[in-house]
């Protein structure tokens, strides 16, 4: 084909059909060869086309889009202007009043833009600007072409706007859309897109001034352009994804749910439209999951983060053929999710993922473009999260650098008000960090001048506010009333998330505590503790419902003391204990207990059920709904430096839950056995509660000091057999001091006497809260020095998590006649363990058991079984007793669980964990014991009033009585402490396990080793046994 081409139409018309050809090839097989054809054929059939030829116009286009696709393909800067001057060439051509004048025109405006994305020449927006203000022009007077005229002017200085942060262009192209609605016309489908066009602009025009009414004209423009707009148009997908944002508005304005559930139905929906119209997804799927990132900030519903992250990283599948702009968008929410999902689970993968799409997502964003500010401020972030936890300095001087560049190209009060609070944020790390007041007082200078940057009410802005507060709060100082005032604004706050306002209200009572003010402590607390189960509900996981419950955590048991301190009824101050701590064993026991009901009217109900999100135990109102804009703060008040309020704590919005407060008929059953002590200690003060069948009791426990407690429960002389002499050592102090200062003084006041036998004690059930909820009561006294001076020398200790969880295992189905006579026994020993060190007691044990109670049971023995055997077989058994290894779990204690194996040839560590400890059906099991470690010790730091260790899990699947060790247990020990357990219970020549007995036998038996001259100063070995159950 290489020839000196000569003016010819006959040759032209052949090349440029020639053209033509190569070019549909290469659409067909993306032969890059074809393509490089078409260039040369179409250009020498440009060059072979005489002056005026009517043909000539039609070949400059096609050669225009032989170069533009080329630059697709290569991204060479080359073939993007020869595209440009062949449609401009191409436009000139054609008269204004030709047909093809308009396409010609678009062809242009449209490399233009692509050539302004890729080098940010604002020449070339300008022109293309300038040719659609004169295409407006020209077609006044004709209504539908002057719509669609407008419309795209409209769309055009819209995109300037998103590329370079000119406000001025969004003024214009509201206006432009607005005159483009005055013209007269029918075309529903031109003037949804330009209201949709609009809302979108007015939405963006909010993020400078901050006006809500023009996020809420934003809302309504995006409603009527969706309800107008042909269900068969193939701009529909658009549409509804601009109404998706529209909703996600609404739920930020209003704080209610039901507007982010309805966004996420909208997204899926324009999903699905635009793969059947086979528009490019990637928009479509990062606004699915930039909203269920946001569900997930209301919900902490782990699933939706993960689905948000699967839609983002299939989003960016087609990252070549995507806008610059559309693809750093995409990474920027894809970073936000894996950060959020590392603060959650603690996994350096996905921090370091956030890293590395971030950096992509600046890499890749426009110098121009208006969102880079906040990408670059996402950065900074995750560098300095980088730096908490590898404590590598690069990371922190990056980190640092990166925000400063952040603010030097913000241009929207929004974008500065998001870096600026971010970099507060950081501030606060390094101060944790270094202790250095120097971070703290500079952390706090960022956080005014972010909330000052827009003090609009918006989410962020509530952030900020918290983040001052926060901030405050940690300087120590006298003067609390800032931090006061700004924290009962979150509190109080339409725009933050539920766990923000929790946090702020936690937060809240502290500084009210501090400030000796306990009755508005109290009233806040209870008004807290009342949002529960609006956030807190069956349809999340038990891992979403741990991580909503430790936003909670502390205020159950601040509220206990401050109703004590403030004169409430004690039976006021055990109900704000029940509903405020073991909240997720309290629903899965509810839902065990409904489900045993409903077992005997309704044969052959479905085990999987689908639950729908928020419609079971859910309350039908949001945090936002009833009295709450009464209560809500003027924005101004708290800018200057306010002052404490003196009202507005009191937000409750009206619930309809069916959750039931404490009767005085289930405090006479739950002490119609025994009574049940509960003991609280928090910063406001030490108590007792008991629970008797005449009544509540407080008992004050004046010498019991919170500090002490703290610094006792410091030592940790239980996690490790290190120095295992000093901790015994030690730990007989402890011991001692918990006498004195706690149990004693309950048994002086309800006079509890020395007993000779056991047999003769009466019953105790105890629940430790607060710093006290891992306490052993059991094991108090003076036992070096005065025998009788102890706990188990005057009562038969008992624990329970909660009274409704006592009165939960003792409604349990009780065993038929035939099971008494002959019971299920079921041993699960594990003498290796892969990846853990060797038993070498557990045969001996198991030995221990079979020998004392194999006349008595039918046993099955299983030795190094997988967790599903187990699960299994203990659904049809009456006694259990494991000896393995056990572990703690203090990140998600759902996870803790006792030791096992694969099935194999190569076994490897398998697991019992609570989790799935809920799922069986025990109803027939009687006893659980637990010889492993840590099996009642629940690790978790904010997760301590929830109970949720190995032994509730059993409880929970339905075993009467469980038996564990609060810290881990001595291998040696162990049988010496099971058989004398099980001749207890044999004692009368055939096997009894009512409640009694077995906690009886317990105390039988680590009495017995307690009081031996080998184990009398090493109560590490034997303090840690307890009975848990009926």
């Amino acid at each position: 084909m290489r020839f000196t081409p000569k003016v010819d139409s006959n040759m032209a018309l052949l090349l440029y059909n020639s053209g033509k050809a190569y070019l549909l090839h290469w659409a067909q097989t993306e032969d890059r060869d074809a393509l490089e054809k078409a260039i040369i054929v179409t250009r020498q059939s440009v060059e072979c086309t005489p002056e005026g030829d009517d043909g000539l116009a039609n070949r400059l286009r096609s050669l225009g889009a032989c170069a533009f696709a080329m630059f697709k393909h290569t991204d060479r800067m080359e073939d993007l202007d020869n595209g440009i001057d062949a449609f401009r060439r191409a436009a000139q051509l054609v008269p204004n009043n030709h047909p093809t004048q308009s396409n010609s025109s678009a062809l242009l405006r449209n490399a233009l833009l692509v050539r302004f994305q890729a080098q940010g020449n604002l020449q070339d927006i300008d022109s293309v600007l300038s040719a659609s203000r004169e295409a407006a022009a020209a077609g006044a007077g004709e209504n539908d072409h002057d719509a669609w005229a407008l419309y795209h002017l409209g769309s055009q200085l819209d995109f300037k706007y998103v590329n370079t942060g000119d406000v001025d262009c969004l003024h214009e192209a509201i206006q432009v859309c607005s005159q483009a609605l005055d013209l007269p016309g029918e075309d529903h489908v031109i003037c949804a897109k330009i209201l949709a066009l609009r809302g979108q602009c007015l939405r963006e025009l909010f993020e400078h001034t901050g006006d809500i009414s023009e996020l809420e004209r934003a809302i309504t423009d995006c409603k009527q352009a969706a309800e107008i707009m042909p269900e068969d148009h193939h701009a529909l997908p658009g549409i509804l994804q601009r109404l998706a944002f529209s909703s996600q508005e609404q739920y930020q304005l209003s704080g209610e749910i039901k507007y982010l559930e309805e966004a996420i139905k909208i997204a899926h929906r324009s999903l699905s439209l635009a793969s059947i119209y086979g528009h490019e997804m990637s928009k479509f799927l990062s606004t699915l999951g930039g909203i269920l990132l946001r569900r997930y900030s209301a919900t902490l519903r782990l699933r939706d983060l993960d689905d948000a992250i699967k839609a983002l990283r299939k989003s960016l599948e087609n990252e070549s053929q995507m806008p610059k702009v559309v693809t750093a968008t995409n990474l920027d929410i894809l970073a936000s999710c894996l950060g959020t999902r590392y603060r959650r689970s603690g996994d350096q993968r996905d921090l370091q993922g956030a890293e590395h799409a971030s950096r992509q997502a600046v890499e890749i964003a426009p110098a121009s473009h208006a969102g880079l500010p906040a990408i670059l401020s996402n950065l900074g972030r995750y560098l300095m999260e980088l730096f908490q936890a590898t404590r590598e300095p690069n990371y922190l001087e990056e980190s640092m650098q990166t925000f400063t560049c952040a603010l030097d190209r913000v241009r929207s009060p929004l974008h500065a008000q998001l870096c600026l609070g971010v970099m507060a944020g950081c501030r606060r790390i390094m101060y944790m960090i270094t202790h250095n007041d120097e971070h703290l007082e500079a952390a706090i200078e960022i956080c005014r001048k972010s909330i000052a940057a827009l003090p609009t009410e918006t989410d962020i802005l509530a952030d900020c506010q918290d983040e001052l507060a926060l901030l405050l709060h940690c300087q120590n100082s006298d003067d609390q009333d800032e931090a006061l005032g700004l924290s009962l604004q979150a509190w109080n706050s339409l725009r933050a998330s539920p766990f923000g306002r929790i946090r702020a209200a936690n937060r809240a009572v502290t500084i009210y505590i501090e400030q000796s003010n306990l009755e508005k402590a109290y009233a806040l607390a209870t008004a807290a503790i009342d949002v529960l189960p609006l956030v807190h509900n069956q349809s999340l996981t038990l891992q979403d419902q741990q991580e909503v419950v430790q936003v909670f955590s502390g205020l159950a048991t601040y509220a206990f003391s401050l109703a004590l301190r403030t004169k409430r009824s004690p039976i006021e101050a055990l109900d704000l204990l029940e509903r405020g701590r073991g909240v997720i064993l309290r629903l899965l026991m509810n839902d065990r207990s409904d489900l045993f009901k409903r077992r005997n009217t309704q044969l052959g109900l479905s085990a999987e059920v689908e639950i729908p999100l928020y419609e079971m135990h859910s309350p039908t109102v949001s945090l936002c709904s009833g009295n709450a804009a009464n209560y809500h703060f003027d924005s101004q008040r708290a800018q200057g430096g306010s002052e404490a309020p003196t009202e507005d704590i009191h937000f409750s919005p009206t619930v309809d839950s069916s959750e039931k407060r404490v009767t005085e008929e289930e405090v006479k059953e739950g002490a119609a056995r025994g009574r049940v002590i509960i003991v609280n200690i928090t910063s406001v003060g030490s108590d007792a509660l008991v629970i008797s069948s005449t009544g509540l009791k407080v008992i004050h426990l004046q010498g019991l000091d919170p500090d002490e407690a703290r610094d006792w429960i410091k030592k940790d002389m239980t996690a490790t057999s290190v120095n295992r002499g000093a901790n015994n050592k030690a730990y007989l102090r402890f011991l001692s001091w918990l006498w004195r200062v706690c149990v004693k003084p309950i048994f002086d006041e309800l006079q509890y006497k020395v007993h000779d036998s056991p047999d003769d004690m009466p019953r105790v059930w105890w629940v430790g809260t607060g710093l006290a909820s891992s306490f052993p009561f059991h094991a108090a006294g003076n036992h070096l020095t005065e025998r009788n001076e102890s706990a188990n020398s005057r009562v038969l200790s008992s624990y329970t998590p909660s009274l409704r969880a006592l009165l939960y295992t003792r409604n349990r189905e009780p065993l038929s006649d035939q099971a008494t006579q002959c019971p299920k026994l079921l041993t699960v020993s594990m003498a290796t363990t892969p990846g853990a060190d060797d038993l070498d007691g557990v045969l001996a044990e198991i030995v221990a058991v079979t020998d004392t109670i194999g006349n008595y049971v039918h046993a099955e023995c299983l030795s190094q079984p997988d967790a599903d055997t187990v699960k299994r077989r203990l659904a049809d058994c009456h006694i259990a007793h494991f000896a393995c290894h056990g572990v703690s779990e203090p990140r998600d204690p759902s996870q803790s669980g006792l030791l096992l194996q694969t099935i194999g040839d190569s076994p490897e560590q398998n697991r019992l964990t609570v989790g799935s400890l809920y799922e069986i059906d025990c109803s027939q099991g009687q006893i659980a014991y637990l010889s492993a470690c840590s099996t009642a010790e629940n690790r978790s730091k904010w997760l301590v009033d929830e109970v949720l260790h190995v032994v509730s899990g059993f409880q929970v699947a339905g075993f009467r009585n469980v038996i564990g060790c609060l810290w881990p247990a001595d291998d040696t020990v162990c049988a010496e402490i099971a058989k004398p357990f099980y001749s207890e219970l044999c004692r009368g020549g055939k096997m009894e396990y009512n409640d009694g007995t077995v906690s009886l036998a317990l105390h039988k038996a680590v009495l017995q080793i307690s009081r031996s001259s080998q184990y009398r100063k090493r109560p590490l070995h034997w303090a840690q046994y307890v009975h848990f159950g009926a």
